[in-house]
């Protein structure tokens, strides 16, 4: 008997350097969620070339796939030993929306070992500026944002990409600012996670999640 049980997508964004990492590895424990390791970032690129809804006659759709094996995430993925070829894309009947489209290639590259009808997702922080675009394609989606101290943040950002302390806070406030009206209309299917929190109480944080 089919019920109404969540199954995804299940989207980690946040800034970087604030934990989103950390909280996908977390979620991946569980063999009910299953996020690939690699960050996508191809979903507006995808959306943008070939159309919304997507415009893949077997020509783009042979395009689209050649487009996919371009990406830096179809490259970190095949170093990894996992490559979806086109026969298995090839798949997916439904080429009128980019729904089953993109859900077959994060299931794809979930982690193994996971059960079925597992929630499937995607852990890229920069689709925080795309809240609309993926609520739109996804109505049912759910958003995990981690937040970090913005003194931490700015530090760590300072360290690792020698980044201005003054630009790295004023990005900060104004990203919050902007995602946080964004995903007002979400209600319940969005969520903030504290980095600070996670690492303090992480069974806590884990269970507030559930």
């Amino acid at each position: 008997m089919k019920t109404n049980r969540f199954t995804g997508p299940l989207f980690v964004i946040g800034m970087p350097r604030s934990g989103t990492k950390l909280l996908r590895d977390l979620l991946n424990q569980n063999p009910k969620i299953g996020i690939p390791t690699v960050e996508s970032h191809f979903i507006p690129y995808m959306i943008d070339r070939f159309g919304n809804p997507p415009q893949l006659g077997n020509d783009a759709f042979n395009r689209f796939y050649e487009a996919l094996t371009q990406t830096s995430f179809f490259w970190h993925m095949k170093k990894a030993g996992r490559v979806l070829n086109e026969n298995d894309l090839n798949q997916v009947e439904d080429r009128t929306s980019w729904r089953p489209i993109f859900e077959f290639i994060l299931r794809f590259y979930a982690p193994p070992g996971r059960d079925e009808d597992f929630i499937f997702g995607d852990k890229t922080p920069g689709y925080l500026n795309h809240l609309n675009l993926l609520n739109a394609l996804y109505p049912e989606a759910r958003f995990l944002h981690i937040i970090r101290d913005p003194r931490d943040y700015c530090l760590s950002m300072k360290r690792t990409w020698g980044k201005s302390l003054y630009r790295a806070a004023n990005r900060w406030r104004e990203t919050l600012e902007t995602a946080r009206a964004n995903a007002h209309q979400f209600g319940g299917d969005y969520m903030e996670v504290l980095y600070e929190s996670l690492l303090d109480n992480p069974k806590k944080v884990l269970s507030d999640i559930c």
